[in-house]
């Protein structure tokens, strides 16, 4: 997988869309890689990352065991990320290009877990912005961090007499940035923006921040922009260590 030419934000898209739990290799063909980065290891029960537990099941330590502490589920091998669609592990036994898969879950690991050690804003906003792995609360996480920092920058006062108009405009923008992100065009016009929260088009149009629209849609355009370089500087920082090739013989 080749992340040169691509923006934080399409590696995230990629990752996210191209890779899921898939069971994983025999712990032999993982360690003949040339990496010291483990795999993401996932309970192949309830596809849970970061609850399994290994233990011996043997009084002599010999055999291992994999127990799952949110679903207690016992497994004989736990799961790592594959291309979705890829090869399961009854036929993974011979190719070099098996090998190559292990490094691009890895490397989709390292990416996921960047972006899941995010402040939650960040996270959040990362989550619902470029992937379908998307809840209802991704939003609301951003829309009440967008109006604490708004809170600093303009009277607390003058924004509750405004609250609604403000809610509707940050999720407004919000929903363009996402659209954008994903198909290249912002879903709403500033046009459409400034009556769907009643005010006159040319308060929020243009770039200077004299008046107070505008003012404040730079505002929380500046929030965004700063949740997206905390996101776009975890995942070129989890990418920038690259795996080499894999040494297991075909």
């Amino acid at each position: 997988m080749n992340f040169e030419d691509m923006s934080a934000g399409d590696i995230v898209a990629t990752v996210y869309s191209r890779f899921e739990p898939r069971t994983v290799w025999d712990a032999d063909r993982l360690a003949g890689l040339n990496t010291d980065e483990p795999p993401r290891l996932y309970c192949p029960s309830c596809r849970a990352h970061g609850t399994l537990v290994e233990r011996s099941k043997r009084d002599d330590g010999t055999g291992t065991e994999w127990h799952c502490r949110s679903c207690k589920a016992v497994s004989a091998r736990p799961a790592i990320l594959q291309r979705k669609g890829g090869i399961s592990a009854t036929s993974t036994r011979g190719g070099r290009d098996n090998d190559w898969s292990i490094v691009d879950g890895i490397i989709a690991g390292k990416v996921m877990s960047a972006v899941e050690s995010l402040p939650m804003p960040a996270r959040s906003w990362t989550l619902w912005v470029y992937t379908d792995h998307t809840l209802s609360g991704h939003q609301s996480v951003v829309l009440d961090h967008v109006i604490a920092n708004l809170d600093s920058m303009e009277s607390k006062a003058k924004l509750l007499g405004e609250s609604y108009k403000i809610i509707q405009l940050i999720l407004l923008l919000s929903d363009n940035v996402r659209e954008q992100a994903r198909n290249g065009n912002p879903l709403h016009s500033l046009n459409f923006i400034a009556q769907s929260i009643g005010i006159p088009a040319s308060e929020i149009k243009g770039s200077s921040r004299e008046r107070k629209w505008t003012r404040i849609r730079g505002q929380i355009e500046d929030v965004f922009d700063g949740l997206d370089s905390d996101m776009a500087a975890a995942v070129m920082t989890a990418v920038a260590t690259r795996i080499n090739t894999p040494s297991v013989a075909c």
